[in-house]
């Protein structure tokens, strides 16, 4: 299972660049913040995450996320995820399409309704503030 969610940054923090290494935080509409993305296993234990700067795009960010990890049966994803090459990878994806889609594709939704464990990863690991 795949999810992204946005780390919003303090407004002094771009400043932290300026002679040392770079520190993933990029300008968004909202401001500056990071994008961390996350995988799953089906029974919600945490496989890799992995910070990006936060003008990355789901997508993206999932080719980083899926590279290396075994395979599996399916990848569930929300419409953030909805791409050919990630649809591909695996025998089932559990991704709704977009509206915008010009090829339709086939959605499954019994795979999609599990997707609340990635959801629940990701509401526990932030919730302290």
């Amino acid at each position: 299972m795949l999810d992204a969610t946005d780390i919003k940054a303090h407004p002094t923090a771009s400043s932290l660049n300026k002679g040392g290494a770079p520190h993933l935080i990029g300008g968004t509409k909202g401001g500056m913040s990071s994008k961390l993305h996350g995988v799953c296993d089906s029974n919600g234990g945490s496989l890799r995450l992995h910070l990006r700067e936060g003008q990355w795009r789901d997508f993206t960010g999932a080719d980083g996320v899926l590279k290396d990890l075994p395979s599996a049966a399916a990848v569930i994803g929300d419409q953030g995820y909805d791409r050919d090459k990630i649809r591909t990878m695996r025998s089932q994806p559990g991704i709704l399409p977009r509206r915008c889609r010009k090829k339709p594709v086939r959605d499954h939704k019994r795979l999609y309704r599990m997707r609340h464990k990635i959801e629940n990863l990701f509401s526990l690991s932030g919730d302290e503030s």
